[in-house]
């Protein structure tokens, strides 16, 4: 059998490292649908203001097996600058439009962050790959940033428990940063 393993890479790995104690306020989207019965939104990027002078970029990208076509969504995060981000295509703009906030007005310090592994089993092929996020807060609070699972290569935002529940179904906390 052969699997495909995709797991976050080093640059990703010392963004979140990094995000662990400092604020987590706001979230930001250039766009975006909020889902309020699953308490759930759905962007092609997610921005989180975690840094004066810049922000952590958290987004998606679908591949799938040559045999079976099993999709894989792995996630990855980037510090840019706070005058640059980077569109789902891959180039550089200046200024991302923040059309979707949602803010946490206390400004607690993150605690934790869980990285999330999500996979499949085929009848030749295996996948593993790193999907989602399970940020927590030193106030208990808690936000999964998930795949979304579709070849948009979106990404989730969950802030309730059902919405946590539901986006992280499936996956398993395969490193933490505290």
């Amino acid at each position: 059998m052969k699997s495909y393993v995709s797991e976050i890479d080093d640059a990703s790995a010392s963004a979140l490292s990094a995000f662990v104690g400092q604020p987590l306020g706001r979230l930001c989207a250039p766009d975006g649908t909020v889902d309020l019965e699953r308490g759930v939104l759905w962007s092609q990027q997610i921005v989180v203001y975690a840094f004066p002078e810049a922000k952590i970029i958290l987004s998606a990208d679908w591949d799938e097996t040559e045999k079976e076509w099993i999709d894989l969504f792995p996630i990855s995060a980037r510090i840019e600058s706070s005058s640059h981000f980077y569109m789902p295509n891959g180039r550089r703009g200046l200024h991302v439009p923040e059309k979707v906030k949602l803010d946490f007005r206390s400004g607690s310090r993150v605690a934790r962050i869980d990285i999330l592994s999500f996979g499949q089993v085929g009848d030749r092929e295996r996948v593993t790959y790193d999907g989602g996020l399970l940020i927590t807060r030193e106030d208990g609070l808690r936000v999964a940033i998930c795949r979304q699972g579709s070849i948009s290569a979106d990404v989730e935002i969950a802030w309730t428990n059902d919405g946590i529940a539901e986006i992280v179904a499936g996956s398993t906390c395969r490193r933490s940063f505290f």
